[in-house]
């Protein structure tokens, strides 16, 4: 296993995790080509010491819920997989979205964008920012665009630009079952001192059938950067 510190989980971005609905550990594991691969072992067998298997190669980094007994694994080259865990048998992962983090595991605490995916409160959700950017403006920042996935029906719903700090976490809140976000994002022209905190309601849902995706209702109040919003204010 590869962690850095005294801890295997480090700003929600964990190396190694127990499930008790799978029977089994997870974790990251540094291979020859420099990157990493995700593994699992079982909590419980006769073998003894017990073998672990590879669960996906080249990982940036994975979530788990064990409430709802679920897997997220982010691949190095931008897809999101997802899997309902099982005791005792490898996740079938299966692929919900791109464009997601690329590169190797970030072992360290100047990792904001380890959080850039991820399940909502609810569980029925994953998120993930997408197509993302370092921009600097007197200190490191991530930007992309924030999308929900609905993990039962694979619908996909874009909320606009987000923009959060490379120490911390993304700035971003779920509620009622994914439907309405609340989004930090800088503002154009402004110093980034000074950021929009806006909440977006899905209102519902229109599905694109070029894309799949989701936007919300037409009509819906935008803010001069593309992000569907109800309310925004300015803080400092």
């Amino acid at each position: 296993m590869t962690y850095f510190g005294g801890t295997p989980v480090i700003a929600g971005y964990p190396n190694e995790v127990e499930s008790v609905a799978a029977g089994a550990i997870f974790f990251l594991s540094d291979n020859d080509a420099g990157g990493a691969d995700l593994y699992t072992v079982p909590l419980a067998g006769a073998a003894s010491p017990r073998a672990a298997s590879k669960v996906m190669d080249r990982v940036f980094g994975f979530q788990l819920r064990e409430d709802k007994a679920r897997l997220l694994v982010a691949r190095s080259d931008g897809l999101l997989f997802y899997a309902q865990l099982a005791a005792g048998a490898l996740p079938a992962l299966t692929p919900i979205a791109t464009g997601g983090p690329q590169g190797d595991p970030i072992y360290s605490f100047y990792n904001g964008v380890g959080t850039s995916f991820g399940f909502t409160p609810d569980c029925d959700h994953a998120y993930l920012v997408r197509d993302q950017t370092q921009i600097y403006d007197g200190g490191l920042y991530y930007q992309g665009v924030l999308q929900s996935i609905d993990l039962a029906s694979a619908a996909r719903t874009n909320w606009g630009r987000i923009t959060w700090d490379s120490l911390g976490t993304v700035t971003a809140g779920f509620i009622a079952n994914a439907t309405v976000a609340a989004i930090v994002d800088n503002i154009p022209g402004k110093p980034r001192t000074t950021r929009s905190c806006s909440t977006a309601s899905w209102i519902p849902a229109i599905p694109s059938a070029r894309t799949g995706s989701i936007c919300l209702s037409p009509g819906t109040p935008r803010p001069r950067h593309p992000r569907p919003s109800v309310s925004t204010t300015s803080r400092r």
